[in-house]
């Protein structure tokens, strides 16, 4: 019965006999230039039958690929050639951004899982103009998109498509000593067709992250573990403005950071008067919920592993979160003094500590956070975690104490295609209150027609972690969501699926049990169409009980009471590899006890990889609020971004946003003159605003940064 199930889902078992192939030996250095005429990669086999991934699941790939690898003492070399009988006009690349998205680009992936336990792995991702994007993953706590490692790529265009050649350092790599026959696979987009195809098949639906479906590669020969060690140091020149045509304030600064390997399995950092000029900047938003809103974590030296330190409910329930590091709680930086980490994989668990030592911020004079984290991986394809987070604040009495988390959590793939997780946590202070409890069960199901999960999660009224995030206390919730993916023989040929969407959530208050809030979503009309374009109509039902009343923006309230309202939604995009690309959406109906109306839209055009313009605007319509005037906000957001190549790009961000009063523009030139090796060039500006007017005010402030940052490698 479960494999008719799963035949009828599109699903399959990972292959009993999975594909090979063989990597070869070079006796010297491969040129990365993109041009395969060296002799070793005519004596390399050939990872060639790619078959659709989507659409037509399982069928041959409708333009060729073939991968090969080889290697020596220095370099695991991995060559690409997706050929296309449109010739060199069709690959289509969105710009020329580092980490890209994939799905968006003519593009192609390696995944290697060296331990071959079908948990761990990297992946290696270019796309046709050669940008580059790198990740780690740990199956069941999702893909750190944002790891980076020096290697280099070049690709070469021609009229029977095009090709990437990589150069990946064995340094970069993680894997056990001895020879061994390791996972792989190899991916491909074609966005022309909107089509990805893989080496060895992957069901729809299943991530690059599940190598039980990947293939092998018989012949690697690497290097026995060695200790490298990698030096970053920066230097920062940064000149302030504020209220003065002349700068008020210069300051030079120096630091970097330490990274050391002493195996294949453990990596330790080190870093000092740590910056984060580079980062890239938040996106506003215009809050009109009663919680907190989520800002993902952009700073470099935090992103690197952060996967393995999470455990809870993402953008919710979160015990660590790394952007409360660093940042005091008005948003303003602190400086970080110090930090240090340690990670320890291996094929039987996972470990990682991490210490932060950060100065004044607000009425603090220092802080300490540190994190322990361990997993241990359970039969074939279950892990147990736990996370231990402490934080020690400095201040005057009333402000000075600890704060402690302890949390664990665990996950199983019960099958192929449906996994178990879950998590509980309690947080303790030395000062008195912050002390309770949070908690959730998760439970998903990802086949190729089917998306679905169902979460009941449980948060107490003390419940706080500070060094971590929470978006609301004192609740239970109850919620499930499904996303299909449809594909009947009477759709017109020119749409590829219909992909209705189904969300339902229950939340109570978690002290008194009483009812906070329900709310149903549904889409029953969504397409898309073969060339990615979409359109999607859906309705809410929304009953919400307000205790008291709360500003959605300023000048607009709502008042409490208990409310039952529908809101009608509506979506539209246009085909994402189209020069000029478009998306748009809205919603109308009444909002607690006034109405809202929301438009927004996105319009990018890129001509060209090298030049990319985008801009975003959202409106909102607030009016019959009582004891309010009806209100109307503006955000509007246009970047640009200019490139030479991959290496040499410029990038502007301009932001408007009439709600917060504020407008603020960034500007960043970065040059990466050797793998990982930067200079910036910054300017970040921020002006008060009044309405749609943007004259300027007094509280207005300026700042530019020049940056210099060089990875020696040992």
């Amino acid at each position: 019965m479960l494999v008719a199930l799963l035949q009828m889902s599109g699903m399959f078992a990972p292959p009993r006999e999975p594909v090979r192939m063989a990597a070869v030996r070079v006796a010297s250095a491969i040129t990365i230039d993109g041009r395969l005429d060296e002799p070793a990669w005519r004596a390399t086999s050939i990872a060639g039958g790619w078959r659709k991934i989507d659409p037509d699941q399982g069928t041959p790939a409708s333009a060729a690929t073939d991968a090969r690898i080889a290697f020596d003492r220095e370099y695991v070399y991995v060559a690409i050639v997706a050929h296309d009988s449109v010739g060199a006009p069709a690959p289509r690349v969105r710009n020329l951004q580092r980490d890209f998205r994939f799905d968006e680009n003519d593009a192609v992936a390696v995944v290697f899982d060296a331990f071959d336990d079908q948990r761990t792995g990297q992946i290696f991702q270019t796309t046709a103009a050669g940008n580059q994007r790198d990740a780690q993953f740990l199956v069941g706590q999702g893909i750190d998109q944002d790891w980076d490692v020096p290697w280099r790529v070049r690709t070469v265009v021609t009229d029977s498509g095009w090709t990437a050649e990589m150069a990946i350092p064995w340094s970069s790599l993680r894997y056990p000593d001895g020879q061994r026959p390791w996972r792989v696979n190899f991916y491909r987009g074609l966005r022309r067709l909107d089509e990805f195809s893989s080496w060895s098949l992957v069901p729809r639906g299943i991530s690059m992250a599940r190598t039980d479906y990947a293939g092998y590669v018989d012949g690697l020969e690497p290097p026995r573990s060695r200790a490298p060690l990698q030096l970053q140091p920066y230097m920062r020149s940064q000149s302030d403005w504020a209220e003065a045509p002349l700068p008020r304030r210069n300051t030079q600064t120096v630091g970097g950071e330490l990274k050391w390997k002493p195996s294949v399995t453990t990596v330790v950092d080190v870093t000092v008067n740590t910056d984060f000029a580079q980062a890239e900047v938040d996106r506003q938003v215009v809050k009109l919920t009663r919680f907190s809103p989520f800002f993902p974590e952009r700073r470099q030296f935090f992103l690197e592993n952060r996967a393995l330190f999470s455990a809870g409910l993402p953008g919710r329930v979160e015990p660590f979160f790394s952007r409360s590091i660093g940042l005091a709680s008005n948003g303003e930086p602190v400086p970080i003094l110090f930090g240090g980490r340690a990670i320890r994989r291996t094929a039987t668990s996972s470990s990682g500590m991490l210490l932060v030592k950060q100065g004044a911020a607000d009425r603090l004079t220092s802080s300490e956070i540190g994190v322990a984290r361990s997993t241990v991986n359970l039969g074939s394809q279950s892990r147990l975690g736990a996370l231990l987070v402490g934080r020690h604040d400095r201040g005057r009495d009333a402000e000075s104490g600890w704060h402690g988390t302890l949390a664990v959590d665990a996950f199983t793939q019960m099958t192929s295609s449906a996994g178990l997780g879950g998590s509980f946590a309690s947080t303790r202070r030395s000062t008195g209150g912050g002390d309770g409890y949070a908690g959730h069960v998760s439970l998903t199901q990802s086949a190729s027609y089917l998306w679905s999960d169902v979460t009941a999660e449980f948060v107490s009224a003390g419940f706080s972690p500070d060094a971590g995030f929470l978006a609301r206390q004192d609740y239970a919730q109850l919620s499930s969501n499904a996303f299909f993916d449809l594909r009947p023989r009477w759709l017109p040929s020119s749409v590829r699926s219909a992909q209705p969407y189904l969300f339902g959530s229950l939340v109570k208050q978690a002290s008194t049990m009483g009812f906070l809030e329900a709310q149903v979503q549904a889409s029953p009309l969504s397409l898309r169409w073969q060339n990615a374009a979409s359109a999607d109509l859906g309705v809410e039902w929304n009953w919400q009980r307000l205790d008291e009343p709360f500003v959605l923006v300023p000048g607009v309230r709502s008042a409490s009471g208990d409310y039952a309202y529908t809101r009608l939604t509506a979506s539209a995009a246009g085909n994402p590899a189209s020069a000029l690309a478009w998306s748009t959406s809205g919603s109308v109906g009444r909002y607690f006890s006034g109405r809202l109306a929301t438009v927004s839209g996105s319009l990018s055009w890129s001509p060209d990889p090298r030049v990319a313009l985008r801009t975003s605007y959202t409106a909102n319509r607030l009016t019959g609020f009582s004891e309010s005037e009806d209100a109307i906000t503006h955000l509007l957001a246009p970047e640009l971004r200019l490139a030479l190549n991959p290496q040499l790009q410029l990038a502007t961000f301009y932001q408007f946003n009439t709600a917060a009063r504020r407008g603020s523009v960034n500007m960043r030139f970065a040059w990466e003159l050797a793998p990982l090796s930067f200079v910036y060039v910054i300017w970040n500006g921020q002006r008060v605003i009044d309405g749609l007017s943007m004259a300027r005010r007094p509280s207005e402030s300026d700042q530019l940064t020049v940056k210099f940052s060089y990875l020696f490698r040992r």
